[in-house]
């Protein structure tokens, strides 16, 4: 309670690895960080998923475990939460 007390709301996003950029793709972003730190690099673009990757039908074979990369970032009075499916 008091000065201290939070509530904040959480913000939860999921993502899977889409295809390749190219370095094309990359300088039409026009963004001179982008094209500093990406240029030489293998890029990939995240495409915003449904909830369905939470479903059973996503997973082709259950013995394989999915590998994830989730991300928290607090953001004023919002925590996103940020997961990726490779």
């Amino acid at each position: 309670n008091g000065y201290y007390a939070q509530n904040p709301r959480v913000i939860r996003e999921t993502f899977r690895v889409g295809g390749k950029l190219s370095i094309r793709d990359l300088t039409d972003m026009d963004s001179l960080m982008i094209n500093r730190h990406c240029i030489g690099r293998e890029v990939y673009l995240l495409v915003r998923s449904s909830k369905s990757l939470e479903s059973p039908f996503f997973i082709r074979d259950k013995r394989e475990s999915r590998q994830e990369i989730q991300f928290s970032v607090m953001n004023g009075n919002n925590v996103e939460i940020e997961k990726i499916f490779l």
